[in-house]
């Protein structure tokens, strides 16, 4: 798993970009998976409770606002580099300050013929993207 956390200049907004690939294949027992992740939150001050110091001059992080607007593009690719995204049936999770794609192949037992439509052949997950307070593109990448 690869992870990079970016805090906007002011401290108000944090991105976790996360790109995770995993094969195991133990016995009876597979699992492959093969994901993006990216969590958007926003700073907030904690209810004021007089009588409760806890909630005095804090604040927390939450998750808000809309994730994907800092993808620029992703690949899932295999050993020849060919581009997997667009045969895989990706899950696509898109929540208010979470945002993901992914890829999963759970098998236990005997192994099926090549479904083709699951995280087995996936060896590289590739995310490009760029942050609304800089100019440059960022890449994250996972073998």
């Amino acid at each position: 798993m690869s992870e990079r956390t970016h805090t906007s200049p002011d401290g108000k907004t944090r991105f976790i970009v996360l790109v995770q690939l995993s094969h195991v294949d133990v016995g009876l027992f597979r699992r492959d998976y093969a994901g993006i992740t990216v969590f958007r939150e926003i700073r907030e001050r904690v209810s004021f409770n007089l009588f409760d110091p806890t909630t005095w001059f804090r604040e927390r992080f939450v998750r808000r606002g809309d994730a994907a607007t800092i993808v620029v593009g992703f690949a899932f690719l295999d050993n020849n580099n060919n581009d997997l995204s667009v045969i895989l049936n990706l899950n696509r999770t898109n929540q208010p300050g979470h945002f993901g794609l992914s890829a999963l192949f759970v098998n236990i037992g005997t192994q099926p013929d090549n479904l083709g439509n699951d995280a087995r052949n996936v060896r590289r997950v590739h995310l490009e993207y760029s942050l609304p307070w800089e100019t440059t593109r960022r890449t994250l990448n996972q073998t």
